[in-house]
């Protein structure tokens, strides 16, 4: 097979950690099975010193099927002197133990972990998995449980919440709020502290509020929001200029200079005094002249929705954050402190219930996989026998990474043993608390080149689409 430069280098690079950006049909998976082949061929680096991490049994059974092609084509391909050789021999052993090296889901590699140091947590060696109808089930047990202890207790502040948050005729509102709290925060590392901190951070001064991670993200969002704007008119006046319409390009430009008076602004004022110039903002009314009317009717359509895009998005951000001054966000968002804790209390206790009732038949969830692999691994010596076992680590699919998955990674990585390709455009599995984020902020990162051993590399050519489907999906894409 002829490989692009781009494929090459995904291949035969080493000693760096790798992020490769694979969009759709560009090989990504010929390219991941080509390195593997290479590092056993070329390198003899024997497979029990990999760790190749899929996101569903399916594609794990796949590459191992490759990988065993692969194997044994390099076999045949070996003369009739050379298949008694050392050479041969290795690569024997390694078809040997296919079924044995780590070729798995994040799921299948925790469990491994969790039996071999099972004696580090508090569940039996015999634990089952339990399936999503039995979860389900003992959810709503644990669930009926805690209510039912909370009413007979005739806690004021259960009472209190109930008012505030349940319907009228039943209290699912309530129950949905705890569940969908608790199964968040799985996804996360550390689960609960990390919900007390985000609680806490609802009861802020205003100068700890314009320091927090909240405030930033605001601001980034206005930032964002205030670059499409004018993306939108930029557009917009090159269809203007495009048809010569002198009448109305003065006015797309007035329009710019307004975006581009609230984009400095932001940055160079206080945040209230911004809202008083984003409150102030108008945009122009469109009539052509005479002249330009007929070939203002062939653009306008275009022209205006470009424009509207462009109003909307300033619009929304003052509904959002600029109807207001920013005290009385705080101050609303202060209200919320007492609730917020009051959850965290209910999310907490619903888990405690749910915990012992999994322990009591010997049972462990898909989240508490994770979980518990990360608790053994957050022991240095475990985690640096990991490290010291896997020479290479490969993660297909990585921008349906989760941050669970992630720090279980960096718990045993070395500085520089990480392959991860994947396609932020695919991130599919957000409803399985994926975090694209992830992927995103690493190619990012390794874009700007601040460390050695961290390396971008885009695989952007299709060799499976036709050419008009290609130009529409990055049209699509670029909006």
């Amino acid at each position: 097979m002829k490989w692009t430069k781009e494929q090459l280098e995904a291949i035969e690079i080493r000693g760096k950690n790798i992020l490769v950006s694979a969009a759709a049909g560009s090989g990504k998976t010929a390219v991941l099975v080509e390195r593997i082949k290479q590092l056993i061929i070329r390198d003899e680096v024997p497979l029990n010193r990999m760790l190749i991490v899929t996101f569903s049994n399916a594609a794990a059974s796949e590459m191992r099927e490759k990988i065993v092609n692969s194997i044994s084509k390099a076999l045949d391909e070996l003369s009739e002197n050379s298949r008694s050789s050392r050479k041969a021999s290795f690569l024997r052993e390694q078809l040997n133990m296919i079924h044995r090296v780590n070729i798995s889901t994040f799921h299948a590699f925790a469990i491994e972990v969790i039996r071999r140091y099972f004696y580090l947590t508090d569940i039996e060696p015999n634990f089952k998995i339990c399936d999503e109808a039995q979860s389900t089930i003992l959810q709503a047990e644990a669930m009926e449980q805690l209510f039912s202890e909370l009413f007979e207790s005739r806690s004021q502040d259960f009472l209190e919440f109930l008012s505030k948050f349940a319907l009228t005729k039943n209290n699912d509102a309530v129950k949905e709020m705890i569940y969908e709290t608790h199964r968040f925060i799985q996804s996360i590392p550390d689960s609960f502290t990390w919900l007390r901190k985000k609680a806490d951070e609802l009861s802020l001064s205003k100068e700890a509020f314009e320091q927090s991670a909240a405030f930033r993200e605001i601001r980034e969002e206005v930032r964002r929001n205030l670059s499409l704007a004018e993306g939108c008119f930029l557009k917009a006046e090159e269809l203007l200029e495009t048809q010569g319409l002198s009448s109305l390009i003065p006015k797309c430009r007035l329009e710019l200079e307004v975006l581009k008076t609230l984009r400095h602004g932001f940055e160079t004022i206080p945040f209230d005094e911004f809202r008083n110039m984003i409150n102030q903002v108008e945009f122009q009314r469109y009539t052509a002249s005479k002249e330009d009317k007929e070939s203002y009717e062939e653009i306008k359509e275009i022209v205006t929705s470009l424009r509207n895009q462009g109003k909307s998005l300033v619009k929304d951000l003052i509904s959002q954050y600029f109807a207001r001054p920013l005290d009385a966000y705080i101050y609303d968002l202060n209200k919320t402190h007492s609730d917020a804790l009051y959850l965290y209390f209910l999310v907490e206790e619903f888990d405690r219930i749910y915990k012992r009732k999994k322990w009591n038949k010997g049972l462990i969830d898909f989240n508490d996989i994770e979980h518990y692999a990360l608790k053994i691994l957050s022991n240095e010596d475990i985690a640096s026998e990991y490290r010291n076992k896997f020479e290479y680590i490969f993660i297909d699919e990585y921008q349906d990474s989760n941050i669970v998955q992630e720090t279980l990674i960096n718990r045993i990585k070395r500085d520089n043993n990480l392959f991860m390709v994947g396609d932020v455009k695919q991130s599919i599995y957000k409803f399985r608390l994926a975090e694209p984020e992830i992927f995103i902020n690493k190619y990012e990162a390794y874009s700007e080149g601040s460390c050695k051993y961290d390396i971008k590399l885009d695989l952007n050519k299709n060799f499976r689409s036709k050419g008009s489907i290609i130009t529409a999906v990055n049209d699509i894409f670029s909006r």
